[in-house]
């Protein structure tokens, strides 16, 4: 008998059911039409719940901790040991990668202020792809029941054509005095009465005071509120399993969205989190259900970017943006959906293509190959955000690396580069600063010789432009430009930065930049710091900065409270201009197709406008600039279209014969895309500018 049982045994406990055999499930086949049900305990780290030492919390293994969760559900599923949150380690990035299975573009931790839609997620999450593939399900058939406002954004999405939710798609738990309820309890009641009618399919339960006692309650507070959830966790399982309708088809999952501090300066230690230390990043996971590997313990690495493809395939839908993997070896059957193929990112310059691979071990999942040569750590768990440089023979690569591990103290992305002299091989160099941010990527160019380099400087990739740890210097939030001489980088940053700077674009003129990223006004009030827009900064040749301005776009306001700008891309035409494309978003899912140019070095854009486009915007890919001309994505009839338009020219439109674009990328006069050739199989194609 293991360890773990045995000392629940000590404590006085006796096993309610029959042991199972490891690797075995009562029923083995996966069902036809299923029941998913994920309950999220909000900001519970491992050790307090399915973890393997005892908890700093309470002094207590976990098994002691929730004795009836390990005496009837641990058993019967399967408990992964290293899973992890690789997003901004608070609650609804985490979330959006979790329903969604990308990380990319981020989801602020904002409050809904002037309601759900005024921050919403670019991306479809798998309660869309699921109604969007079987309507007739209703939508009664998905849920979302959560005391917190946090989670309401989620509901919905900026993704045209995906499904509408109804109404009660977001269940918000009220206490008894009618405001936040207090008591997680409440949360699991909500989703027993959505399961009455039998007709629900997906719920995704958040148990939010577990994470709210963490940060404002005594130190009793938060391993009192987790050991108050052991028995109703169960007894809602035991219900599923007694309901006719439900029985041996549904699956429980109990994960988190991050962790805490295992070590601040905080009383307690774990009062906050957000960083990139282990105690942030590593989650509790545990999967029960038909056809999983009952009794396991699973010690691959899993990312909570493979819940929703992994819950997706259960449910019998893909989802196709998801860069997680479909974790059959959870199974003991596998459910025939595959993951995702082929490339993951790309960066040109001077003729050296950058190939960011997807690969389908789960404990190495992206490479990236310049050259032919391949220059990530074979040992990395993800490889992201590859950046190039070159001029002559010389050329220049940057990118990140995460690497996970149990027992370490911390799991930060890591910043790598490299150059190549003389069209030799590639060999490391040093990176410009070690930490790098989960989202966005550094951008590269030559200049007489040198590298520079530019970064938003987030590490945690921070919602408010601060931390929660006083001794995390990584919360820090700042713009970077750094230049390379061949030997040591020289740094220099701005004495001011906007709210949440995301989306970094980078135009050089002579040797001046030109600096843009889509970012909220640190001094908006509350309700509408989440309604953001386009900030310009700008550095000389001696690194000097000229400070972040908000670019004034409100000629193009739809009348909107909630309207917001991102995904900047600047360029410099050969005559001096200097010319902006974004994307604005509404808050009922509206976008716009923004271009303007500057006669001023960037003082005023005194020519805006919105470009006519033959179907809605898509969210994703950014816009490029291929010249003069900024290239959209549109969506045409379910066809991803390429529209370019200049300041002073329609669009001029391109079909491609994907549903989907994952990336674009303009060099030497020619755009490149990734496209979907099926559902996640992504590849590479190109067109001359005077294709358009």
């Amino acid at each position: 008998m293991p360890k773990r049982a045995l000392l629940v045994l000590a404590a006085g406990l006796a096993l309610a059911c029959d042991p199972v055999e490891p690797g075995s499930t009562a029923t083995p086949e996966l069902p036809a039409d299923p029941t998913v049900l994920v309950v999220v305990i909000d900001g519970a780290r491992t050790q307090e719940t399915l973890g393997d030492n005892a908890a700093s919390a309470t002094g207590l293994p976990p098994w002691a901790m929730m004795p009836t969760v390990w005496d009837e559900l641990v058993p019967r599923g399967v408990r992964a040991t290293a899973a992890w949150a690789l997003a901004s380690t608070t609650t609804v990035p985490t979330h959006a990668a979790m329903i969604s299975g990308r990380r990319d573009p981020p989801v602020a931790n904002y409050p809904p202020g002037v309601g759900p839609g005024a921050y919403l997620p670019q991306l479809p999450s798998i309660t869309h792809e699921l109604l969007g593939a079987r309507p007739e399900l209703g939508p009664e058939a998905a849920v979302t029941a959560a005391n917190t406002e946090l989670l309401e954004v989620l509901a919905a999405t900026q993704w045209p054509g995906a499904a509408t939710l109804g109404d009660d798609a977001y269940l918000f738990v009220e206490g008894s005095d009618g405001g936040t309820s207090h008591d997680d309890r409440d949360v699991l009641d909500a989703v027993a009465q959505a399961l009455d009618g039998g007709a629900l399919r997906l719920a995704l339960a958040n148990l939010h005071q577990v994470d709210r006692s963490g940060h404002n309650g005594e130190t009793d507070a938060y391993p009192n509120d987790i050991q108050a959830l052991d028995r109703p966790l169960v007894e809602l399982w035991r219900s599923v399993q007694e309901h006719p309708d439900y029985g041996d088809r549904s699956y429980l999952l109990l994960v988190s969205d991050h962790g805490r501090h295992n070590a601040s300066s905080s009383e307690p230690p774990w009062r906050h989190h957000g960083c990139a230390c282990s105690g942030c990043r590593r989650v509790p996971f545990l999967l029960l259900g038909p056809g999983v590997r009952a009794g396991e313990d699973l010690d691959t690495p899993l990312l909570l970017v493979d819940v929703a493809p992994t819950l997706g395939a259960l449910l019998g839908v893909s989802l196709p943006w998801a860069d997680g993997l479909v974790r059959d070896d959870l199974l003991v059957a596998e459910t025939g959906f595959p993951s995702r193929p082929g490339l993951a990112g790309l960066a040109l310059a001077g003729g050296h293509p950058a190939d960011l691979r997807y690969r389908q071990d789960p404990g190495h999942r992206t490479a990236l190959w310049v050259d032919g040569q391949r220059l990530s750590d074979p040992g990395a768990l993800v490889v992201e955000a590859p950046a190039l440089a070159a001029e002559g023979e010389r050329a220049w690569a940057c990118w990140r690396e995460l690497s996970a591990r149990v027992g370490e103290t911390r799991a930060p992305w890591l910043h790598h580069c490299a150059a190549m002299d003389d069209g030799g091989s590639w060999s490391a160099i040093a990176a410009p600063v070690d930490e790098a941010g989960p989202y966005g990527r550094i951008w590269l160019e030559a200049v007489d010789g040198e590298l520079v380099a530019a970064w938003v400087h987030s590490p945690n990739g921070s919602t408010s432009g601060g931390g929660t740890d006083p001794d995390d210097e990584g919360s820090t939030v700042s713009l970077r430009v750094a230049r390379w001489d061949g030997h040591s980088w020289t740094e220099t940053q701005a004495a001011t930065v906007p709210s949440f700077p995301t989306d970094l674009a980078v135009a050089r003129d002579g040797d001046a930049l030109h600096i843009a990223v889509g970012a909220a006004d640190p001094e908006a009030d509350e309700d509408l710091r989440q309604t953001r827009r386009i900030w310009l900064a700008g550095v000389d040749g001696e690194g000097q900065w000229a400070e972040p301005v908000e670019v004034d776009l409100d000629a193009l306001r739809p009348g909107d409270p909630s309207w917001r700008i991102e995904a900047p891309a600047l360029s410099v035409t050969d005559d001096g201009r200097l010319m902006l494309a974004a994307t604005g978003f509404g808050s009922a899912g509206s976008s716009q197709a923004i271009v303007a140019a500057s006669d001023d070095g960037g003082a005023s854009f005194a020519t805006q406008r919105l470009v006519a486009l033959p179907g809605p915007l898509l969210p994703l890919p950014r816009p490029v600039w291929l010249g003069e001309r900024a290239v959209f994505p549109a969506l045409v009839d379910g066809e991803v279209q390429l529209c370019a338009a200049g300041v002073d020219e329609d669009a001029s439109c391109l079909a491609t014969g994907s549903s989907r674009a994952l990336q674009l990328e303009a060099a030497g006069g020619t755009l490149h895309a990734i496209l979907d050739a099926d559902v996640g199989d992504w590849e590479r194609r190109q067109w001359k500018a005077s294709a358009f």
